[in-house]
């Protein structure tokens, strides 16, 4: 008897759909600053893989793991 192996195909990271990030924080200006400017650049694409990138820096500045100068540089050449 043979038996037959069949692979599931592999979702790629670029086309799982991204979701938009809810961690704005209003009392904090610079950072609600940097959200609204995630937010509008989020809005405004449908490239799951843009959508994805604005989470990465998003994140990473909520972790404090980047500057708002990076993170403003970042956003500008997606």
């Amino acid at each position: 008897m043979e038996t037959e192996t069949v692979e599931e195909p592999k979702p790629q990271s670029n086309e799982e759909e991204a979701t938009k990030l809810m961690i704005d924080r209003p009392s904090d200006f610079r950072f609600h600053a940097a959200y609204l400017a995630y937010s509008e650049t989020w809005d405004k694409t449908s490239s799951q893989e843009t959508k994805t990138k604005l989470n990465e820096i998003t994140l990473s500045l909520s972790n404090k793991e980047i500057s708002y100068s990076n993170f403003y540089k970042t956003l500008d050449q997606l």
